[in-house]
């Protein structure tokens, strides 16, 4: 997904103007069914450790090759994490959303 970041006004006399910015990526995912042991253990080590403020690097599919994996893959920002729940005995579930980060 992108996130239009273009900046809009409107003259007195009605014409709209646009101000075009860097749209950046924005991906959304979760992880459904984890074990009790991946999502206390490594998952939740990742989510202390990175918070909101440190980057990660998205790939989002590490079999793609060539402009695939350069037009889909980039470094961002957690802009959203959902906290652990259990989804059922024994599974726990969270989901994220990363946005690019822009030089």
């Amino acid at each position: 997904m992108i996130e239009d970041r273009t900046l809009r006004g409107t003259t007195l006399s009605g014409a709209e103007e646009f101000w075009r910015r860097i749209n950046p990526r924005v991906m959304n995912f979760a992880f459904d069914y984890l074990s009790e042991t991946e999502a206390y253990g490594d998952l939740y080590a990742f989510q202390r450790h990175v918070g909101f403020d440190r980057e990660v690097f998205v790939i989002p599919d590490p079999d793609a090759f060539g402009d695939a994996l350069h037009r889909r893959s980039f470094p961002g920002t957690i802009e959203q994490m959902s906290p652990l729940a259990q989804v059922a005995f024994g599974l726990v579930g969270t989901g994220y959303t990363i946005k690019e980060r822009l030089a």
